[in-house]
C-alpha cells in the first residue's frame, strides 16, 4: 500500500458535479492506484459532501471499494479511508446512495442509436433507442435530430421518405450526447469536444 501520494494536475477542463468527480478518480487512479475523499476535494471547487454522496453510491453499486487507510499526516488527525475504482466505464456511473443506477435517458439512447446505426429515418432511430426504462418519444426524437442536423453532425441519404440520416464519420465526438440549447436561436453544445456548434454567449437546457 502507497504510504504517500503524488499531487495530481489537471490539464483539462474538470466538468462540475458527479461527471467531474468521477473524472478525477480516473486520473488519480491512474496516477497513484488509488484515492481519498480528500485527494478528489483538492481538485473541484465543490464541497466534500457532495464527493461523499457519489462515492457512497459507487461503493454501494459495487463500481469503487475501499482498499485501506492512508496515515494521518500529523498527531491528533485520523488516518482516511482510501479507495479504488473496480470498473472504469468512459461515462460517469449515474447511481443513487444506495448503490442502485439511473437510467439514461431518452436523448442519451437517442445519440448512441445513431453513433451505432450506418443510417436511419427516426422510426428506425427510435426502435434502435428503446430501452427496458427508456423509450424515447416522437416529437422529441424528431426536434433533436432536426437540431443536430442543422449543426452540421447528419447528412441526408438519398430522397425517400421518410427522411434518412447518417452521422458524419467525423461528427461522432464521443458517448456523450450533444446538448440541445435554447438561445435567440437554438445551438447544439458537444460536451465531448467541450464547444458549442453555433454562437450564444448564455443558455438554458432544452427538455428532451
Amino acid at each position: 500500500m502507497a504510504m504517500f501520494h503524488q499531487q495530481a494536475k489537471l490539464d483539462v477542463r474538470v466538468p462540475k458535479g458527479n461527471e467531474g468527480f468521477w473524472l478525477i478518480m480516473n486520473h488519480l487512479q491512474i496516477l497513484n492506484g488509488e484515492f481519498t475523499v480528500g485527494d478528489i476535494d483538492e481538485l473541484t471547487c465543490s464541497c466534500v459532501q457532495n464527493v461523499s454522496k457519489y462515492l457512497t453510491g459507487l461503493l454501494n453499486a459495487g463500481i469503487a471499494e475501499q482498499v485501506g487507510e492512508r496515515p494521518p499526516k500529523a498527531k491528533g488527525q485520523f488516518a482516511s479511508p482510501l479507495y479504488r475504482l473496480v470498473k472504469t466505464p468512459v461515462l460517469a456511473p449515474r447511481v443513487r446512495d444506495d448503490g442502485s443506477l439511473i437510467p439514461a435517458t431518452a436523448q442519451e439512447c437517442v445519440w448512441n442509436a445513431m453513433r451505432t446505426l450506418k443510417q436511419f429515418n427516426v422510426p428506425e432511430l427510435i426502435f434502435a433507442a428503446t430501452t427496458d426504462q427508456v423509450k424515447p418519444k416522437e416529437p422529441a426524437t424528431r426536434r433533436y435530430v432536426m437540431l443536430i442536423e442543422r449543426a452540421g453532425y447528419l447528412v441526408r441519404v438519398g430522397k425517400c421518405q421518410p427522411i434518412r440520416y447518417r452521422l458524419k464519420p467525423d461528427m461522432n465526438t464521443g458517448p456523450q450526447p450533444p446538448s440541445c440549447k435554447l438561445f435567440d436561436v437554438r445551438v447544439v453544445w458537444d460536451p465531448n469536444l467541450k464547444r458549442f456548434f453555433g454562437d450564444a454567449p448564455e443558455a438554458r437546457e432544452v427538455a428532451p
